[in-house]
């Protein structure tokens, strides 16, 4: 509550932003912030989670976080709604035909949150501290991130150039921009979230290779 307050207070008196526009910004940043870190920290304890399969049966492990994922897909396909409904609420001007894009927005963050799930689920058997580590990473990258403070903030000269290279900031700007500013993803953001998602597929999927017969004894 306290921080809904003090961004409300920014964000109506120092960025000059209407309360409604502020509401439905802040819900759609929300929902997509929490897919986003919630792959990241709920994959922490994907393979633990499943200990019991782990040592009885022998299932494809990438199965284990993607069961967190695919369970957070499905709450964003509910926030998605509550969201629409905010939108029509508070700013009906933004609904437009742009709303198609949706399932693309649900599709990119599917893909790049699957492999920082993953990362997360080694991580965490093999590194001591690491879910409170990263819990401080994603906690930091939420401000670093436009979900909150007004988008323009981020276009500055010193925040500029580290939001065009985060992969976030463009999940963000790809959901929002259609559901609430009427506009098609941008090739940028859509590239950006590509370029990551291949990078940490092949980082995930070598990293679980290289350590698919230890796993069992991290737990």
């Amino acid at each position: 509550m306290l921080f809904s307050f003090i961004f409300s207070f920014l964000a109506v008196n120092i960025f000059d932003v209407p309360l409604s526009t502020y509401i439905a910004y802040v819900v759609t940043g929300f929902v997509i912030w929490d897919f986003i870190a919630g792959s990241i920290n709920g994959g922490t304890v994907s393979f633990q989670a499943a200990e019991g399969y782990l040592k009885q049966v022998r299932l494809p492990l990438i199965l284990f976080p993607m069961r967190t994922v695919t369970f957070l897909a499905a709450n964003f396909m509910f926030g998605t709604i509550a969201a629409a409904v905010v939108i029509a609420a508070t700013t009906p001007s933004s609904i437009s035909w742009t709303w198609i894009f949706w399932p693309l927005s649900l599709l990119m963050t599917y893909i790049l949150a699957l492999p920082l799930a993953t990362i997360s689920a080694i991580a965490n058997l093999k590194y001591r501290d690491y879910s409170h580590a990263v819990s401080l990473i994603v906690f930091l990258m939420w401000y670093l991130s436009p979900a909150l403070i007004a988008r323009e903030v981020y276009e500055k000269e010193n925040l500029k150039l580290f939001t065009d290279l985060n992969p976030f900031a463009s999940l963000i700007d790809i959901f929002r921009d259609p559901m609430l500013n009427g506009l098609a993803p941008s090739q940028h953001d859509i590239l950006l979230v590509l370029f990551y998602s291949a990078a940490l597929w092949t980082i995930s999927l070598a990293w679980l290779a290289a350590e698919r017969k230890r796993l069992v004894f991290y737990l």
